[in-house]
């Protein structure tokens, strides 16, 4: 395959991707390549070929387009290599669509102050057209600027935190979808017509995100957009409970469905309160045995391990071995993301810092589950004291989100649960 390539050099490029490979390739190289799917190694001419520039270790995936062939490991290069050559439109140009989006944040009279992004809500308000939340989606970056207070903030620093890759929270999402749609198909089986033409299963991130602390994209002029109908998926459980003054069914309770985090009661803008994903989850399904195997206490002095001893030391190398890695290398009964300290707090994907000398933060790139992330600011004076009243200093805060372009709506996402 080398013998193909019509230059042999390779390039080193840094991006808002990591680090990527890029090697110029002939035609009728794409029917040569090797490697089966994302992140998978290679072997062979290619290995040979790459492990001086990727520091001895075995090459990752390769995505072959037209005239490149892109060798990546980061996150957002793993989605590229999902999705492969880029769609176009039928006139051969890639659907326009507005991936950079300001905010803007109401610092509070506390330490740290907190918001959330709804990514796909707001894409979807800029944009005109529904783009559907049950995506993970790679943010490129996160652009802020320090607002000069030098008499009393020194540094300032923007966390920006999501529900996390793992595959308890893809599981839970794919769950809690079907089962949604199970509970809405008791009415649509008969009546398919009363489902709304943008109907679509919709969450927050945790029980802490409220309307009144959700972030809505600005203009220009620090306006906010006019906002459409976006409602957040309800799950309404079976009533089997009669009033007895009149022997009526009481009302069903009516739960705001949450991505992670524990569940919620009454909570303000719900009607009974919010039910999280992971968590129920977490209580529906059988897990692992704390031990296993389950060995028996006697068993290094048993009749068979003494009868076939060739020397002193079986009965001790049989406790050693029944004691070694029969447990699992996590906590049996914590989910990340569930509703046990510490998996209902989001996983910090990125954070950035900016300071008198340094005015411009940014936030490097990360993936987002369901487009939702969860916003901090945080804010230390000259002396490195942390600033108790945000709003003191803050009359507002505004961020730049950056959300990597791709082949899918133009933007670089897929499926949860994929």
């Amino acid at each position: 395959m080398l013998d193909e390539l019509e230059n042999r050099s390779i390039h080193l490029e840094n991006d808002a991707f990591g680090r990527i490979f890029i090697i110029p390739t002939a035609s009728g190289c794409r029917r040569q390549r090797r490697g089966d799917g994302p992140l998978e190694g290679a072997s062979g001419e290619w290995d040979d070929a790459l492990r001086s520039g990727w520091g001895g270790e075995t090459m990752p995936a390769v995505v072959e387009w037209t005239n490149i062939t892109v060798i990546t490991t980061s996150p957002m290069g793993y989605l590229m290599a999902k999705k492969g050559r880029s769609r176009r439109s039928r006139s051969g140009v890639k659907d326009p669509l507005q991936t950079s989006l300001r905010f803007e944040l109401a610092p509070v009279a506390v330490p740290q102050s907190t918001n959330y992004i709804d990514s796909f809500r707001e894409l979807s308000k800029v944009n005109r057209k529904l783009l559907r939340q049950g995506q993970t989606l790679a943010v490129e970056s996160i652009e802020f600027a320090y607002v000069a207070n030098p008499s009393n903030v020194s540094v300032v620093q923007v966390k920006a935190s999501t529900a996390g890759n793992t595959w308890t929270v893809h599981n839970s999402w794919t769950k809690g979808f079907a089962l949604w749609k199970q509970m809405q198909n008791l009415v649509l089986e008969d009546n398919p017509s009363v489902a709304g033409k943008w109907r679509d299963f919709k969450i927050q991130l945790e029980k802490g995100q409220t309307s009144g602390n959700t972030l809505e994209t600005i203009d220009g002029a620090s306006f906010a957009f006019q906002t459409g109908d976006w409602e957040y998926s309800m799950f309404v459980m079976p009533q089997h409970d009669v009033n007895p003054a009149d022997g009526l069914p009481l009302d069903a309770l009516q739960y705001t469905a949450t991505l992670i985090g524990d569940d919620s009661n009454a909570a303000v803008g719900v009607i009974d309160g919010k039910r999280s994903l992971v968590k129920a989850y977490a209580d529906s399904r059988a897990t692992v045995q704390d031990i296993d195997p389950n060995v028996p206490a006697a068993m290094s002095s048993s009749f068979f391990n003494l009868l076939t001893d060739s020397g002193s030391q079986e009965p001790e190398l049989a406790d050693i071995i029944e004691d070694e890695n029969d447990k699992p290398p996590y906590d049996v009964d914590d989910y990340v993301g569930g509703a046990t300290s510490p998996g209902d707090v989001p996983f910090v994907q990125s954070f950035g810092v900016a300071s008198v000398g340094h005015p411009k933060g940014i936030l490097p790139g990360f993936l987002a589950e369901c487009g939702l992330i969860k916003i901090q600011i945080e804010a230390w004076n000259a002396t490195g004291e942390p600033v108790a009243d945000l709003s003191s200093v803050f009359a507002d805060f505004k961020i730049k989100v950056n959300y990597a372009r791709g082949a899918n709506k133009g933007l670089l996402m897929t499926g949860m649960g994929q």
